[in-house]
């Protein structure tokens, strides 16, 4: 069977999910199924074909829906590992890259805001689209994480950023 050829009665014939954990489980043997992948996503190898691994967020998917995901599928607290069904959704490329923390280099933690090191006041900006909107010049830092915030939820609704 290929990636796309098992099925959701298949899948069940192998292997038990437990929705509330997100762990997956062998059938035949109980123990757990699946490894962590140098990217922090839980893999699962399923029949005896070499390097056809299958992510276990998307087979917790096929497992509570009986359908392939058409999207990718963000973990919205930003677990990779964590594939319990309510933290799993299937989202766009653009709407799954909402939900990211902000760059290791980034020097105020929050996405979107930095310090001016002339003025000393603290910018916000997003991108919309393909262009970015500048979300003013403020001059504590509260208020440029304010701004921020507030351009996430118009723009990006359920996709913004959780914490950060």
């Amino acid at each position: 069977m290929t990636i796309m050829q098992i099925t959701q009665d298949q899948l069940r014939d192998i292997l038990s999910y437990d929705p509330r954990t997100g762990i997956f489980t062998w059938k035949k043997s109980g123990r757990s199924a699946g490894c962590k992948n140098s990217s922090g996503y839980i893999v699962i190898r399923i029949g005896n074909r070499p390097g056809k691994l299958l992510y276990a967020h998307r087979l917790a998917w096929l497992y509570m829906t009986g359908e392939w995901p058409t999207q990718e599928i963000d973990h919205i607290d930003r677990d990779r590992s964590n594939n319990k069904i309510d933290n799993l959704r299937q989202a766009t490329v653009h709407q799954n890259r909402q939900n990211r923390p902000p760059r290791s280099d980034s020097s105020s933690g929050i996405r979107g805001v930095f310090q001016n090191k002339l003025s000393g006041s603290w910018r916000a900006k997003i991108a919309a689209g393909n262009k970015t909107k500048n979300l003013g010049s403020h001059i504590r830092f509260c208020e440029a994480i304010k701004a921020r915030k507030a351009a996430e939820i118009a723009l990006h609704g359920e996709f913004s950023p959780r914490a950060q």
